[in-house]
């Protein structure tokens, strides 16, 4: 196998354009994050030395390898033959949420956004309310100017 060049993985994005390597060359893999490798065409000869499962691994087109982040890999065609690949970000599982977090906490979150609604409306109510104070309280209405008695 040739010197493999250093090279970041690229940033992961919705529509990953497959990157080419040449036959005859070899490009080392740095994994900040957890990644999917993808063989879109060619067969390819891996070897990972950091992170993930160590050793050599050989893949088709097709296949697919998961990269555990602080992964280094180097990639080279096998038999010396150009290779298309993707890369792109891992999609990691979130865990269940436990019986406490489902039965008590989210219910009191629930429990409390609601309480901060009902007290803004309240809020609001009451300041909309006050705003028509003197059309609803009897004497307390304002004094007509001259010209406002004239026109009724």
């Amino acid at each position: 196998m040739r010197r493999a060049a250093a090279a970041p993985i690229f940033p992961a994005s919705d529509d990953l354009p497959a990157k080419e390597l040449a036959p005859h060359r070899a490009l080392t893999l740095h994994a900040a994050q957890p990644r999917q490798l993808h063989i879109v065409q060619g067969r390819v000869w891996l070897t990972l030395d950091r992170g993930g499962p160590h050793g050599d691994h050989f893949l088709a087109a097709g296949d697919t390898l998961h990269l555990p982040a602080g992964t280094r890999a180097v990639l080279e065609g096998y038999p010396a033959q150009p290779v298309r690949w993707v890369c792109s970000a891992a999609e990691v599982a979130q865990p269940a949420p436990g019986r406490f977090a489902r039965e008590v906490a989210q219910p009191a979150r629930d429990l409390g956004q609601a309480l901060l609604k009902a007290t803004l409306a309240s809020g609001r109510l009451l300041r909309g309310v006050l705003g028509y104070g003197d059309w609803l309280l009897p004497g307390r209405g304002r004094a007509l100017s001259p010209q406002e008695s004239l026109r009724s």
